[in-house]
C-alpha cells in the first residue's frame, strides 16, 4: 500500500531502504528525466545504522502520516562508519539551513556548490562572508529561476569579490543537484534545496560526509557541470 502527502508542500525525499541494511539516497527523482536527462546524484550505503535512521523517517510518514513541520525530531544525527564521520538531517524538524551556514563558515580555502534552487539567506550570506575573507567560492545554478529576485545568483554574481565566480548551468534539461563541497573534504548532499520551502515546509533529507576521498567524486562531478556551464 502507499501513503500520499496531500499537503500543499512537498514530500521531497528521494530514498530507498532495502532489508534494513542498504540505503539509496540523493537528489535523483525516480523518473526517466531524473535518471537519463537531469544532473543528479545517488549514493548507495551499506549501513544498518543509516538504514535504521531512514526507516524511522519512513515510518513517520507511512505510519504516523507526519510530514514536514509535523515530523518529530527523533532520528540520530551523528554516525561514524568505517572511520568516516557522517551527519544526517531531516527537514523540517532539524533546521538544516543554520547547520549548513555554520559548516560553510568553517571553510578555510574553497567552497564549491551546485544548486537547483538557492534562495536561503543564511546560506548565501555565509558564502559571501567567506568569500570576503578570501575563500574561493565557485558555484553553478540551475538556469531556470536563477535570475529571480529571490535567487542568490544575483547577490553572489554581483558581489564584486574576485574570490567568487558563479555560472548558470549548460544542461538543456535540469541541473538538479543540491550539493556543497567544503575544502574538498566535506560534502553536503541530499534532497534539500537551499530554499525556504525545503527549510520550513517540505519533508527533506540531507547528509554531511567528512571524507576527502568521498568528496573527490563530487568534485569530479562539479568540474564536469562547471565546464558545461555558461560563463558570464
Amino acid at each position: 500500500s502507499v501513503v500520499v502527502d496531500d499537503r500543499s508542500a512537498l514530500m521531497h525525499n528521494k530514498f530507498v531502504v532495502i532489508d534494513g541494511r542498504y540505503l539509496w539516497m540523493g537528489s535523483m527523482n525516480f523518473s526517466s528525466n531524473g535518471v537519463y536527462c537531469n544532473n543528479n546524484n545517488l549514493v548507495r550505503f551499506d549501513s544498518p545504522e543509516l538504514a535504521a535512521n531512514y526507516t524511522t523517517e519512513m515510518d513517520e510518514m507511512y505510519i504516523e502520516r507526519a510530514f514536514g513541520p509535523t515530523s518529530p525530531q527523533n532520528t540520530n544525527i551523528r554516525f561514524t562508519i568505517n572511520g568516516i564521520n557522517i551527519e544526517n538531517y531531516f527537514s523540517s524538524e532539524d533546521e538544516i539551513s543554520a547547520i549548513l551556514a555554520r559548516a560553510i563558515a568553517r571553510a578555510d580555502s574553497e567552497i564549491l556548490f551546485m544548486a537547483f534552487s538557492f534562495t536561503q539567506e543564511d546560506i548565501g550570506e555565509a558564502m559571501l562572508e567567506r568569500a570576503e575573507a578570501g575563500v574561493t567560492v565557485r558555484g553553478v545554478f540551475e538556469t531556470s529561476g536563477s535570475e529571480t529576485s529571490f535567487s542568490y545568483y544575483g547577490p553572489l554574481n554581483d558581489a564584486g569579490f574576485e574570490t567568487i565566480e558563479v555560472r548558470q548551468d549548460g544542461n538543456s534539461r535540469i541541473m538538479h543537484h543540491k550539493v556543497i563541497i567544503i575544502d574538498r573534504s566535506v560534502v553536503v548532499f541530499g534532497s534539500y534545496n537551499f530554499s525556504g520551502s525545503a527549510e520550513d515546509s517540505n519533508d527533506e533529507n540531507t547528509m554531511i560526509i567528512y571524507d576527502p576521498e568521498f568528496a573527490s567524486y563530487f568534485v569530479e562531478e562539479f568540474e564536469t557541470v562547471w565546464g558545461e556551464a555558461k560563463t558570464n
